[in-house]
């Protein structure tokens, strides 16, 4: 935020980007979250002003805990910054501002659960709330049951947050607001989808008239009595804060890793066991100018294979995978081009093809052949496809993580080098996030666990044989079993 007071003029604008994102919303709740610093809590000071000329406004704004509210640096310190220049007189006995229009903005805590039927009675205009992960569930639906729409004031509720692993509101953003790997989707910041609550579960829509019609048959409701919600989440971030300088980024580098991956990325997806297999700490990153120097003893192309692009009944589907490897004559394994996708089967072969095409023909392929007749056929017209190329099956008998370890043994002593490019980020996370429990996307896995086996050879050592007595004066003297 920013204010301008010269010649008796007050300016009070927010900064470009995600604050004024945020206060220009139309959505009925809008959460702001991610990074530390971006301007959250200020962005919520700021939201109640648009009315404080109206006489019965009433906004409730919330923290978990009273006494945080006054601290040095609370909500109730910094609106002193505020509201005394658009006429605010504070009530430091019941932390109310009062406007002289007679509009009111109170601050109040909620510790206990039972703390939220004090508003039982209470009509509000507007609820926000400072760091809505604090809260418990039962408290934001309640509270949202108060705010009623009067004088043109249609009822809001605003809430500022940071990123945390685990629990509801992480749960209320993710389908549509954040990617598999727990970072915000740039392009889904502020965009409106639309719900209804039904037994106090969520059900989305991407318009108004689609959550009356379609809420209407999907619950057997009549369309008179639902009352879609427009909803919206926009990614804070501290870059996009010019009020804060570099040595409050320093400090949040400093920060222990998760609170560094939370406060600083924005990462809702902090997992404690991330890095059991691999980390990319390991890998050497290097430039693609240097790829032409190498020696390579063979390269390949393995792939993992997908079909559906995103849809209504399917928002998440699994990815579709072509990972260019190489292997030196020195044993250094090589992660030299990743593409990734999620498309129809047609559009994923077209792809296939283009890409072999553009790789040429000495590259070989590597192709997962899932186990029955529709796995063989599926195999069959992968390699009809590639007609021209050469096309090796990937046999996945093991479990996944078996399959893994190869390489992610090979990446701890230093043998993996990874070319850099914009899809590093997308290849690191994921084979840092893998631990072999099925939750977890794990096409780049599987495709590097294959790539790497074929690279390698992929035999074994024999455990047992015989001499063959018969054929010591041939070439053929072991049986091996």
């Amino acid at each position: 935020m920013s204010m301008n007071t010269k010649d008796q003029d007050i300016v009070i604008r927010p900064h470009k980007g995600p604050q004024e994102t945020f206060l220009s919303s139309r959505a009925d709740v809008v959460c702001f979250g991610g990074s530390a610093g971006g301007g959250k809590s200020w962005a919520l000071l700021m939201e109640p002003l648009r009315y404080i000329g109206v006489s019965d406004y009433y906004c409730l704004i919330f923290r978990r805990h009273q006494t945080e509210i006054t601290l040095p640096g609370g909500l109730a310190d910094e609106s002193k910054k505020l509201y005394p220049l658009l006429g605010g007189e504070y009530y430091s006995a019941t932390k109310t501002w009062v406007f002289p229009s007679g509009a009111k903005v109170v601050f109040r805590g909620l510790e206990l659960m039972d703390d939220m039927y004090q508003f039982k009675g209470v009509q509000v205009n507007e609820v926000l709330w400072d760091e809505l992960t604090t809260f418990h569930e039962e408290q934001f639906w309640y509270l949202f049951s108060r705010i009623r729409s009067t004088n043109n004031i249609r009822g809001r509720v605003r809430a500022s947050t940071n990123p945390e692993s685990e629990g509801w509101v992480k749960d209320l953003i993710k389908e549509f607001w954040l990617d598999d790997d727990g970072y915000a989707i740039p392009e889904m910041s502020g965009k409106i989808k639309w719900f209804i609550r039904v037994g106090g579960d969520m059900h989305w829509y991407d318009t108004r008239e689609e959550a009356i019609t379609q809420g209407a048959i999907d619950h057997n409701i009549n369309e008179e009595d639902i009352l879609p919600t427009s909803f919206t989440f926009i990614r804070s971030s501290l870059d996009q804060n010019p009020s804060l300088g570099v040595d409050y980024k320093s400090k949040l580098m400093a920060m222990p890793e998760k609170d560094r991956l939370e406060l600083m990325d924005g990462c809702w997806n902090f997992d404690a066991s991330r890095g059991i297999y691999f980390k990319r700490d390991w890998v050497d990153v290097i430039e693609p100018t240097q790829t032409p120097l190498i020696k390579f003893k063979k390269i390949i192309i393995s792939v993992d294979l997908a079909a559906s692009p995103p849809s209504q009944t399917n928002r998440n589907p699994d990815w579709s995978v072509f990972l260019k490897m190489g292997m030196d004559d020195q044993g250094y394994i090589y992660i030299l081009d990743m593409i990734r996708m999620r498309d129809t089967i047609g559009n994923v072969k077209k792809e296939m093809l283009r890409y072999a095409q553009k790789n040429g023909t000495s590259i070989p392929w590597t192709i997962p052949m899932d186990p029955g007749g529709h796995g063989k056929h599926a195999f069959q017209d992968h390699v009809k496809n590639l007609s021209g190329f050469v096309v090796k099956k990937a046999k996945t008998e093991k479990s996944k993580l078996e399959r893994f370890l190869p390489f992610a043994s090979m990446a701890e002593h230093g043998l993996v080098k990874v070319v850099r490019a914009d899809w590093n980020t997308a290849f690191f996370q994921e084979l840092e996030g893998f631990i072999g429990d099925g939750k977890r996307k794990d096409d780049i896995v599987d495709t590097v666990s294959d790539g790497h086996k074929e690279l390698v050879g992929g035999h074994t050592v024999p455990t047992s044989f015989t001499l063959n007595m018969n054929a010591m004066s041939s070439g053929n003297v072991w049986d091996i079993n």
